[in-house]
């Protein structure tokens, strides 16, 4: 073959470039081609494998050293997290059940206030705690912030460097996505000391970048004893001790939403099969070519259309067939899953669309287990908020001297929030009512003395009302009247707080 010179290399690259002249193109054989395909496919099935490491992995002798081994597996638990995300947003039962579920927690708000007895001291505190509590958006978000953890099982807030002037600092959320596993301490498993981030989530922590962040703890022993120090705040959801991570609370019933979900669908396509009929026409002694002859005649025509009439002789019958495929046995199953979805959620079958043999007596003895799980979320979610609370404190007292200088004791927060089963705050004022009557009928006669009665009405009122009132010391010159007077300023909150619900209810 004879060689081209440099200069008409050049030409004709320059004219293959622009389109003049056609590049040949080399022939791949189909041979070549399958075996390309089957290279492709078999990359993809040792990927799929890969990542997809079924529940099976820990009978395969392998598991994570970072994961407890009461933790899912790392597949299981991406599977979960997608999946309860993808109901929330597209499952009707799931949708209802989580905000039912977060409506119970958070309705009745939560809020920081002081302990301390000292006006002065209450008021700096209040200020600098509801600050805090606004910058947080502790209002604004907490219906999402409860709802995203109860849907994904855990929660992670980084708390970054402290304001240098006040000592104030907002959260920072991290996604449970990029948490790539929480360390516990080896010689407690109840304890989790640290949480380690994926690479693709390294976080600001006191100028340095970092993934691995230590969880805040309040110091029981030792010369810290008392204080607070972390880098993070994490609340992991239905956790069991040993366990390193929550789990969604729709875990329990994500496969049976699933299969609801598929018998539904093919109920759905099941119905439109048995609403869909068609036209049996039988011709006495008539030929194959009358026979189509008529066939033709009638689809020219078409069926007869709703309120027409149909008018042939005795020699043709026309009956029309619909199909029976025995709806009912599936409507039962249904049902029975429906319920099992709902119940495995906690809650009662009346707190969805239909009650059907539910009355109010029933009813109410059915709500009860839901208000015991509920006050139970709602005090893990108060425990949280009371750490991160206590650390923000604890930062504006290193900062601002006007709350360094009270006394700790005395600096001492919480968060509170109401019971969440409002029906039980027309009790509150029938209770402190019919105690203020027994005790006044004790001291009429003698049996009690006003110091003592007034102990035991502000212990009772602090119990039903969730504040704490203290009652006078001895040396108080009038106790009877401080006691009275505590004792109603206690009935007027509680007897605000039963009239705002029942405007609420109303």
């Amino acid at each position: 073959m004879q060689k081209r010179s440099p200069v008409l290399q050049a030409l004709v690259g320059w004219a293959e470039r622009r389109g003049l002249v056609d590049r040949p193109r080399p022939q791949v054989r189909a041979e070549t081609v399958r075996q390309a395909r089957y290279e492709v496919f078999r990359e993809e099935a040792r990927r799929y494998l890969q990542e997809s490491v079924s529940a099976t992995t820990s009978d395969l002798s392998w598991r994570s050293l970072a994961r407890s081994e009461r933790d899912l597996d790392d597949s299981l638990r991406r599977r979960m997290v997608s999946t309860a995300e993808w109901l929330d947003a597209g499952n009707p039962v799931a949708k209802a059940a989580m905000s039912l579920r977060t409506n119970l927690i958070v309705s009745e708000g939560f809020s920081p206030r002081p302990k301390t007895d000292v006006p002065q001291f209450a008021a700096e505190l209040e200020k600098w705690a509801f600050r805090w509590w606004d910058i947080n958006d502790m209002d604004a978000r907490m219906h999402e912030r409860a709802k995203d953890a109860a849907l994904l099982g855990e929660t992670l807030f980084v708390r970054p460097a402290p304001n240098a002037v006040n000592g104030l600092w907002e959260a920072g959320l991290i996604l449970p996505h990029h948490i790539e596993s929480v360390e516990s301490d080896p010689n407690n498993a109840e304890r989790l000391i640290a949480v380690h981030l994926s690479d693709q989530a390294r976080v600001m922590v006191g100028g340095r970048q970092t993934r691995t962040l230590r969880i805040a703890r309040r110091h029981k022993l030792g010369e810290f004893e008392g204080r607070i120090s972390g880098e993070c705040f994490y609340l992991a959801l239905n956790r069991r001790p040993g366990a390193t991570r929550g789990v969604s609370d729709l875990l329990p019933v994500i496969d049976w939403l699933d299969q609801f979900d598929q018998m539904l669908y093919a109920q759905s396509e099941r119905q439109r099969f048995i609403n869909a009929f068609c036209w049996d026409i039988t011709l006495r002694d008539a030929t194959d070519e009358a026979i189509q002859r008529r066939a033709d005649e009638i689809r020219a025509s078409g069926p007869p259309r709703p309120g027409s009439l149909n008018i042939h002789s005795d020699g043709e019958t026309w009956s029309a067939m619909a199909p029976d495929l025995k709806n009912a046995d599936a409507r039962d199953l249904m049902q029975y899953l429906f319920l099992l979805i709902w119940g495995g959620m906690g809650l009662p079958e009346h707190w969805f669309s239909s009650a059907n043999t539910v009355n109010k007596a029933s009813a109410s003895v059915m709500d009860e287990p839901v208000w015991v799980a509920a006050r139970e979320r709602q005090r893990q979610w108060r425990e949280h908020l009371q750490l991160m609370l206590d650390y923000a404190m604890q930062d504006v007292a290193e900062h601002v001297p006007e709350v360094g200088r009270i006394p700790a004791e005395e600096r001492v927060m919480e968060v509170v929030s109401r019971d969440p089963d409002r029906t039980a705050w027309d009790l509150v004022g029938g209770t402190l009512k019919g105690v203020g009557e027994a005790l006044t009928v004790a001291l009429a006669s003698d049996l009690i003395r006003q110091n003592d009665a007034a102990r035991v009405y502000c212990s009772i009122a602090s119990a039903l009302v969730n504040e704490d009132i203290t009652a006078p010391p001895e040396e108080t010159s009038d106790p009877m009247s401080e006691a009275k007077r505590r004792a109603a300023d206690a009935y007027e909150r509680a007897e605000s707080r039963l009239r705002e619900a029942l405007l609420e209810a109303a």
